[in-house]
């Protein structure tokens, strides 16, 4: 009965061992799963940034882009405007230059 009892609690013994093996093998599974997911999460997080990154960039070079032409726009505008005061500094020019000669005659 003594050997029976040593028999049965041997066979007890070694059955925790064996769950204990087996619930230390599904933790560290566990755990190497979570650690997979942090990875990706990570990764994920990583690539999420550098799209960030490159679209926030993109929108630089475009209001860059439209800053450039606003400003050649104005420039050609600008333009436009001093050659057509130039015309008219001119024809101004012109003017009083005949109203002075129109004086001088009527002054004579």
């Amino acid at each position: 009965a003594e050997g029976e009892l040593h028999d049965r609690l041997d066979d007890e013994i070694e059955a925790r061992l064996a769950d204990v093996e087996s619930f230390q093998e599904v933790v560290l599974e566990e755990a190497r799963e979570r650690e997979d997911a942090v990875a990706k999460i990570w990764s994920a997080l990583d690539e999420n940034y550098v799209a960030g990154q490159l679209e926030s960039e993109c929108a630089r070079i475009d209001a860059e882009e439209f800053s450039v032409a606003q400003a050649d726009a104005w420039r050609v505008a600008v333009g436009k405007e001093a050659q057509a005061r130039g015309v008219a500094v001119a024809d101004l020019m012109l003017h009083v230059a005949a109203s002075v000669a129109d004086e001088a005659k009527a002054r004579l």
